[in-house]
């Protein structure tokens, strides 16, 4: 997950289970107007190792958030972004414009490392069957269950026991 804007990463991830469903976003770097939610395909251990030391590695993840199925997420309409010169976006068909990353190596922008699928939706319902909670560590998973009594509290991946 990226970090709340309200500074309380773990404000968002109890309001998500709250409410069974991820929202989806339209950012300023998103084209079109269609909202969408973002995951990433990197294998988990590697995710692990890069999302614990994210805040020292100025990267802007913090160390929570959910384990889907990719084809799951497929059949359901999430597709890879499109990664290419910011020019070429209006080659894409406007459906298909949300899927677009710039891509302008010369001058070091390249997300292609993120391997980021993004769904086109408002939002996303969280059933505890199809995913896994991701926390960084058991104090996480202590104070999560202190608060939240949602069955996606019993489907827990902690990074710590990964990195």
């Amino acid at each position: 997950m990226k970090p709340s804007q309200h500074g309380d990463p773990v404000s968002e991830l109890y309001a998500i289970i709250e409410h069974g469903a991820i929202p989806g976003e339209l950012p300023p770097y998103i084209c079109g107007d269609r909202r969408s939610i973002s995951f990433t395909e990197t294998p988990l251990i590697q995710s692990a190792r890069l999302l614990i030391n994210a805040s020292n590695a100025g990267l802007n993840f913090i160390p929570y958030g959910f384990q889907f199925d990719r084809d799951g997420l497929y059949e359901k309409g999430a597709r890879q972004t499109i990664h290419q010169p910011p020019q070429e976006v209006e080659l894409l068909p406007l459906s298909e414009r949300y899927r677009h990353v710039d891509l302008i190596p010369n001058q070091g922008v390249d997300f292609t490392w993120k391997r980021e699928w993004r769904l086109a939706e408002d939002k996303l319902q969280v059933d505890p069957g199809s995913c896994n909670l991701i926390l960084p560590d058991q104090e996480a998973y202590d104070q999560l269950v202190k608060k939240a009594t949602s069955p996606l509290s019993f489907h827990v991946l902690l990074l710590e026991d990964l990195s």
